[in-house]
């Protein structure tokens, strides 16, 4: 009887019947402990939410397009679907107008202009997220309002650091230990193409230190691929992914989710 009804909830109603399935795996019982991944960069930061600077949410979807290269024309629809759906303030920010939000101290690594266009906005929705606060938005196709999403965050408790959509499952691969739980526990993460920060909580400060830990390796390595043409030295998922990934498993009683946020994934190039 049992395998009867479960075959109808398959096949009748997936979506439910994945969620019971994850539930009795215990997919959404995960306690972090720091000794299960010794090599990994969360094993390095104690920091905790009760020693936070104030932080705060600027009221605004910050969006970034780092070179001098022309949009396409899906690019330009999804910038003016952010405009016209999330009803609030998008805020562009390009070459032209970068400098006037770098807080002079706390300027850009030295090797931001060395970094591909793509690893380029990946540093910097780091930068703003931890000293501006407020949303980030990938730049494509977005169908609902994200005034609800902002209220919600700004609404909450102190240890609730960012709200953002439901990871779909493409975890950044990481290795070891921590990319099987990232895989197993994929859906108590946040994906990283939208969502709301407050500024200046540990999230935001672990995932800022280890960018910068990490761009200090890769210097010398990118000033030899700037002078040699040698091959770019940074994975595509190494500044992002692999950082913000593990912070939303090791923080993941301390987001929300909300799927109102998530962009459309397709014909966005």
């Amino acid at each position: 009887m049992k395998n009867l009804i479960g075959n109808i909830i398959k096949k009748n109603l997936p979506k439910l019947y994945e969620e019971l399935i994850f539930r009795k795996q215990g997919r959404y019982c995960y306690t972090y402990n720091a000794a299960k991944y010794p090599d990994s960069f969360l094993d390095k930061n104690k920091n905790t939410f009760e020693n936070n600077a104030e932080s705060k949410i600027t009221e605004t979807i910050f969006c970034f397009w780092t070179g001098e290269n022309e949009m396409s024309d899906n690019r330009k629809k999804g910038l003016k679907s952010l405009e016209e759906k999330t009803m609030m303030k998008v805020t562009l920010i390009t070459p032209e107008n970068l400098e006037q939000y770098i807080l002079p101290d706390y300027p850009l690594h030295k090797g931001y202009e060395l970094l591909s266009l793509v690893h380029r906005s990946d540093y910097l929705r780091c930068y703003f997220m931890h000293h501006y606060g407020g949303g980030y938005a990938d730049i494509k196709t977005f169908h609902h309002s994200w005034k609800k999403a902002f209220q919600k965050i700004k609404s909450s408790k102190k240890d609730k650091f960012i709200i953002g959509y439901q990871e779909v499952g493409g975890v950044a691969q990481v290795g070891g230990k921590l990319y099987d739980d990232l895989k197993f526990y994929y859906r108590l993460l946040i994906g990283n193409g939208a969502y709301i920060c407050k500024s200046n909580t540990c999230f935001t400060k672990e995932w800022y230190n280890e960018l910068h830990n990490r761009m200090d390796v890769l210097y010398p390595k990118l000033i030899e691929h700037s002078k040699r043409n040698a091959d770019y030295p940074v994975p595509y998922t190494y500044l992002l992914g692999q950082i913000f990934h593990p912070l939303c498993l090791k923080y993941h009683r301390n987001l929300i989710q909300d799927n109102n946020l998530k962009p459309d994934f397709t014909n966005y190039h």
